[in-house]
């Protein structure tokens, strides 16, 4: 607990908040400052409160905290001590950062290493979680990439087991997973992006007397570029300033530069990156040179120097490197373990830059942190900073860290003690004892392949250039690119769209040949991951339109937006998948809706699109149907999820209407509903709650409202008390078939088990035979065996299944299926 002022003597007080200001005025990172005062004022808030200790705070903390620093390098355990600080002095003062974004930071943190309980309690203190339970959920897994599913499965399991929660629990749980579902998201993304000439360097802050005190994460970009002239040496432009060789904060650099030269030299040569990496790791050797260090300072690349600067530019051409770390500036910290990263940067803008059938991206899931020799090799970094960069790695997404060889056993043993304490993280450790093997492993370098038609251009415009090439050497050139750039030519003249392809902030259209036609780029986070598109011919002029779902996921007119453009790029016009006002949740105005539904249907020859949005607490589906033109043409909310529409002419009419699966969460059950392609509008059944008002909903307008409840086998595990929707099928001598799947119940590895009931429908979307999968016949018996379930006949079971689908007829449910035995 916090001790009170009154515990200090206003001597013993002034003494310590001098050596406290020494230490923090030294100190010239924001974020270790303000953990340094959360240390110090903590346990003495109550002195806030004490006119008499009012000239002490004064004095410190209103500058530090009238600004928000980066405290991404902080541990969890740290930014808790930061957030309990913000709240204890906010009574006094007004942060420039608040007390819920570092205890969700915190959060993010325990996640990382999978500490379900300790995310949880930082979660509480936030927003998302402030209405939640002060136990978490039970969450089992062996690595903490799958907590944040595990999390959100335990808290829908919790939620379907709760069905008479107040709205309030249930909207916070449902808050929750939201936050869960978009952390996951992005979490994911992160580990699969790669990009040419960024890499994740893994630091040291050093304290005034020279010795490691935290490791930091910071992001180098690189770019190369040949400096004319044989006899010139290389040069490091570092946070656009040029910089000498004998500055120990990026002797690493030049040694990269010298080691990127002479495998450039060797793949010229030879076949490629593979070949270049075989002939520099036969030459470079095997063994690992020692590295001396004096105490109390940074380790320094021995080999650096004016002298190595001159000799290494005769191997060939002196390179010069711009190399800066992204939105920090110039970093006071980093030596020559910098070299890793400088010669994966420089390795990978080089190699996109130059003639090649591939690009080598650098993952953005590993970080690096190792010295390198002017000769290729890698040198060991110093012990006494291996365990404070392990220890940043652990807590943060990156899944490895490349080190020099000499130091892998030492990291890894590092690793083994901190999985001691959190044993759901997985930190893979990457050796590395020469440039060419840092080059050469494809989980630091992931390789993107060329397309024919830009290789093509890129030869023509390389060997055009020669002054040397003969005559019949140049026409059988023109010739072999000729035949290579009339693909290519093809793919560019191309302008008929065949696919939508979401990438980073923006949306690009592709033809066949996979090239650009046209791309919109949005606002950060403004698409939604893996956003609903279509491709389409809604005008019947030959050529495609395409529309995708721009869904901000948050409170705004253009959260459920969906943009519907030309072949040629131009905007067409723009839908919202909202219905407001029509029921319960969709009043207030200040909802989050989710895209769900985006798609385009035939009926009677004439292309309809059909949009659907998701609403939360109460859950609910809004479909719209629209034509060609964007005219609204009727418009349905379903209490539940909804499914793609299938048309069909169901009542005989001929013409088709349209039939959607999905869920009735109200109802507990799967759900089958059929709508006029125009005019239809109201709201699902039923239109009595315990919960919410129902007194201003417009039943709807259905042509057909159908039930499939939730089996035996379902309800007597307990997991759920519902069913969900398994698929629908076209089955030619019958009709349509409906898949429900039952059970709902976890397996040993975490994944949720089901076994599936078949529904059989004729032309009238009457049930007229049901049967189930093997699999469900095999669970069940064994449940009867275990005395869970009574014995059954096959034959009559299946009719009981039958008998129990029901119908809406205006008034209420009722059998809506055929006689039995039919």
């Amino acid at each position: 607990m916090p001790q009170s002022s009154s515990s200090h003597s206003p001597l013993a007080f002034a003494r310590d908040y001098q050596a406290y200001r020494q230490l923090a005025m030294t100190t010239p990172f924001a974020d270790a400052r303000l953990l340094a005062a959360a240390r110090f004022w903590l346990p003495r808030h109550a002195a806030l409160g004490d006119p008499s200790y009012e000239s002490y705070w004064r004095e410190d903390l209103p500058t530090l905290l009238a600004v928000a620093p980066d405290l991404q390098d902080l541990l969890p355990a740290e930014l808790e001590e930061i957030a309990a600080f913000l709240e204890a002095v906010s009574r006094h003062l007004v942060p420039a950062m608040t007390a819920d974004t570092v205890w969700e930071m915190a959060a993010r943190g325990w996640m990382y290493v999978g500490e379900a309980g300790r995310a949880w309690a930082a979660l509480r203190r936030t927003p998302y979680g402030a209405d939640m339970g002060e136990e978490p959920p039970t969450v089992i897994c062996d690595d903490a990439l799958e907590l944040p599913q595990g999390l959100i499965d335990a808290l829908a399991i919790a939620h379907s087991e709760e069905p008479r929660a107040s709205v309030g629990s249930a909207e916070a749980r449902h808050t929750l997973m939201d936050w869960l579902v978009r952390f996951d998201a992005r979490w994911q993304a992160d580990r699969e992006s790669a990009v040419a000439n960024e890499a994740l360097c893994a630091l040291i802050e050093y304290d005034g007397l020279m010795r490691p005190v935290r490791g930091r994460l910071r992001r180098l970009r690189g770019a190369i570029e040949s400096i004319a002239g044989d006899n010139g040496a290389d040069q490091v432009v570092f946070a656009h300033q040029l910089r000498g060789a004998d500055d120990t904060q990026i002797s690493g650099a030049y040694a990269a530069l010298t080691a990127l030269r002479e495998l450039t030299r060797r793949s010229s040569s030879k076949a490629g990156p593979a070949a270049a990496a075989a002939d520099s790791a036969g030459g470079a050797g095997r063994s690992t040179p020692s590295r001396s260090t004096r105490a109390g300072q940074a380790p320094l690349n021995g080999t650096s120097g004016p002298e190595s600067r001159v000799r290494s530019s005769a191997h060939g051409s002196p390179l010069r490197g711009h190399f800066e770390f992204l939105d920090h500036g110039r970093e006071l910290y980093g030596g020559d373990s910098l070299g890793f990263a400088c010669l994966a940067t420089a390795f990978g803008d080089h190699w996109s830059r130059t003639l090649h059938r591939e690009r080598r991206l650098i993952s953005a899931d590993v970080a690096l942190s190792g010295a390198l020799e002017p000769d290729g090799r890698a040198a060991a970094i110093s012990e006494a900073s291996l365990a404070r960069k392990v220890e940043r790695v652990f807590f943060s997404p990156i899944s490895a860290l490349a080190l020099p060889e000499a130091n892998r056993a030492a990291a890894e043993a590092l690793v083994e003690t901190l999985r001691l304490q959190h044993p759901a993280r997985r930190l893979r450790i990457i050796g590395i004892e020469r440039a060419a093997d840092l080059i050469a492993d494809h989980y630091i370098f992931l390789p993107e392949r060329v397309c024919l038609g830009e290789y093509a251009v890129l030869a023509a415009a390389k060997y055009g250039r020669s002054v040397k090439v003969q005559a019949p050497a140049f026409a059988v050139l023109c010739l072999i690119l000729g035949w290579l750039v009339w693909p290519w030519l093809r793919s560019v003249i191309d302008d008929h769209i065949v696919n939508l392809e979401q990438r980073r902030n923006g949306i690009v259209a592709l033809n066949r040949y996979g090239r650009v036609v046209w791309d919109h780029v949005y606002l950060p986070d403004t698409l939604e991951n893996d956003c609903p598109k279509v491709v389409y011919d809604l005008d019947r002029d030959g050529k495609n339109e395409a529309g995708f779902y721009v869904s901000t996921g948050r409170e705004s007119q253009d959260q459920a937006r969906i943009d519907i453009f030309n072949h040629d790029g131009t905007l067409r016009f723009r839908l919202d998948a909202r219905i407001l006002g029509q029921y319960p949740g969709d009043y207030e105005g200040q909802e989050v809706y989710t895209p769900g539904l985006l798609q385009i249907v035939e009926v009677q020859g004439a292309p309809l699109i059909i949009t659907g949005a998701n609403g939360q607490n109460p859950s609910r589906f809004h479909v719209k149907i629209w034509s060609a033109q964007g005219e609204l043409l009727g418009w349905y909310v379903n209490a539940g999820v909804v499914s793609q529409g299938l048309a069909r002419d169901f009542d005989g009419d001929g013409t088709d209407d349209l039939v959607f699966p999905g869920y009735n969460i109200r109802m507990r059950s799967v759900a089958l509903f059929v709508l006029k392609a125009r005019g239809s509008e109201g709201v699902s059944p039923p239109y009595q709650d315990e919960q919410y008002d129902m007194s201003r909903v417009i039943p709807g307008n259905q042509m057909r409202y159908m039930l499939f409840p939730p089996s035996d086998l379902t309800l007597v595990y307990g997991y759920r008390i519902y069913n969900s929707y398994g698929g629908i099928y076209d089955v030619s001598s019958v009709g349509m078939r409906l898949n429900t799947r039952e059970g709902g119940v976890p397996g040993e590895d975490g994944r949720e088990m089901s076994w599936q009931i078949y529904y059989y429908l004729d032309d009238s979307l009457r049930v007229n035979r049901v049967d189930v999968e093997d699999a469900y016949k095999a669970r069940r018996e064994m449940l009867v065996r275990e005395g869970k379930l009574p014995d059954v006949l096959w034959p009559e079971y299946f009719r009981d299944l039958q008998a129990a689908v029901r119908g809406w007829d205006g008034t209420g449910w009722v059998p809506d299926s055929l006689p039995k035995g039919l």
